[in-house]
């Protein structure tokens, strides 16, 4: 895989399993690579169709690219069945800029709805819920709250 600096839309979708990671991590991970403004839209508004590691990494890259716009929409998924697809919007949430931290964000956060979340046995790859996110919201208001 070449180890491009220039981030497409079209690239990141075509990924898949250990690609998939070294491309995204290099802008997840390097504030010194910088991703255009103009993938934010297209990426947004492809994230539900995402699978689980694409929109996983979606999440955080729309946070960096526009928390403002972004911080709404990272809610939903707060309350998405699978476990790694909420922790990554608990975490995008969490970094934040303190700035865009409103009452009305801690409103929304306490408002989602608790759900089962899922994940996958790492012997047979069944689906098996190991909890709720009810412990990501609560954590998540208690540090907005701050």
């Amino acid at each position: 895989m070449n180890n491009s600096k220039i981030f497409t839309i079209q690239q990141f979708l075509s990924l898949s399993d250990s690609e998939l990671v070294a491309f995204s991590e290099q802008y997840v991970n390097n504030d010194r690579i910088e991703i255009s403004d103009s993938a934010y839209g297209p990426l947004q508004s492809r994230l539900n169709e995402m699978d689980e590691f694409h929109k996983v990494y979606a999440i955080e890259i729309c946070m960096l690219l526009n928390p403002m716009a972004f911080k709404s929409h990272a809610i939903q998924y707060l309350s998405d069945s699978c476990s790694s697809v909420c922790c990554a919007a608990c975490r995008a949430i969490e970094k934040m800029p303190r700035v865009l931290v409103t009452d009305e964000l801690v409103e929304m956060v306490a408002a989602a709805p608790i759900v089962d979340v899922y994940s996958s046995d790492i012997h047979t790859g069944e689906r098996i819920c190991i909890g709720t996110n009810e412990t990501f919201i609560r954590v998540l208001i208690e540090k907005l709250s701050l």
